[in-house]
């Protein structure tokens, strides 16, 4: 509501868009500036809900991970894998709470190589001949050489597990081995052979596995193309439309809580 007389010229605050004040004995009036708080609250902590969780995947896979995608250079291959995932997270609804962590069905790797055939039971390779065991690398190697005929010897092997949950934690393992069908070594630590014809972890049920193949070509490393595969159920469970909004509500400003940041030391998810 304006104050004082418009027309003698001592009228002050606004009416409608219009704002009135006095300066060196004059009034003068200029267009009101509505000030809108956060005007694009939900948006941008969607957004940095989406940039954490792919984010936060990536960290502890780091090492591994670090040019999956064949023939970039490791700062290449983080901007794809970031590029790639947070449209696939934005697309399918994945939520994470702020601190979360979770082996939603991100893709980790692509390449020349095809895809390897996985589900979150384990990593199929095929069964071996009547009477034979798979007890060693050698007999590993001969089964997943006859399944894939796009590999060769000397090609790596990287089985990727998660196992836990978001409440109780995480537990990301990984391991990995070269093709060598005449080789006589125990099978690699921590992972065994399936009656089903495949290769799992056999200590944890995991909630999630990727594989990915390796190559060096004499000039460069080929790839697979590969994806989590994520338990069904956990699925289920987990991307639900009130868990999304829950996660995208901890990623605004609420009363009583630290206000989200860019700044590293004002909390910054960066």
């Amino acid at each position: 509501m304006g104050k004082g007389n418009f027309i003698l010229g001592t009228g002050s605050s606004s009416i409608g868009d219009v704002t009135f004040a006095r300066r060196n004995g004059q009034q003068i009036a200029r267009v009101r500036v509505r000030k809108i708080k956060n005007p694009k609250s939900y948006g941008q902590a969607e957004q940095r809900m989406i940039s954490a969780e792919v984010v936060k995947f990536y960290s502890p896979l780091s090492g591994v991970l670090e040019t999956s995608f064949e023939g970039l250079s490791k700062s290449e291959s983080y901007a794809k894998f970031l590029s790639i995932n947070m449209n696939l997270a934005r697309a399918n609804g994945w939520p994470s709470v702020k601190g979360q962590y979770h082996p939603y069905p991100y893709v980790i790797s692509g390449g020349s190589l095809g895809f390897p055939e996985y589900d979150v039971t384990y990593f199929v390779v095929g069964e071996p001949e009547q009477g034979q065991s798979v007890g060693n690398l050698g007999v590993l190697s001969s089964l997943i050489l006859a399944k894939y005929p796009q590999l060769q010897t000397g090609d790596q092997i990287t089985i990727i597990g998660w196992v836990g949950d978001a409440e109780t934690g995480w537990n990301v393992k990984y391991t990995r081995f070269f093709l060598d069908a005449e080789s006589t070594d125990a099978l690699p630590a921590g992972i065994g052979y399936s009656a089903k014809g495949g290769v799992y972890f056999p200590s944890d049920e995991p909630t999630a596995i990727a594989v990915i193949f390796s190559r060096w070509d004499g000039e460069k490393w080929a790839r697979s193309n590969s994806k989590v595969a994520s338990n069904p159920d956990y699925m289920e469970g987990w991307v639900t439309a009130a868990n999304y909004a829950a996660a995208v509500a901890s990623y605004m400003k609420g009363a009583g809580r630290t206000p989200v940041s860019d700044v590293y030391l004002n909390g910054s998810d960066d």
